[in-house]
């Protein structure tokens, strides 16, 4: 069993809240698999928000054909 890392357990806590609130009565492995697509979501976002953005960066100009 791999330990949790400070992160994971931030998220899993999130959504346990989440859930929680929102659906109080789903089943065990429901919430499961919604931990599991939180995780893939924040796997594929990791690179994004990794990406350093500085203030004078410009956003691409808009194509017009």
């Amino acid at each position: 069993m791999n330990p949790m890392s400070s992160s994971d357990e931030v998220l899993a806590r999130y959504v346990d809240a989440a859930l929680a609130l929102h659906y109080p009565d789903v089943p065990a492995d429901t919430a499961e698999r919604v931990r599991a697509q939180f995780v893939r979501i924040a796997q594929i976002v990791a690179p994004v928000l990794a990406y350093h953005v500085d203030a004078s960066d410009e956003p691409a100009p808009v194509y017009h054909p």
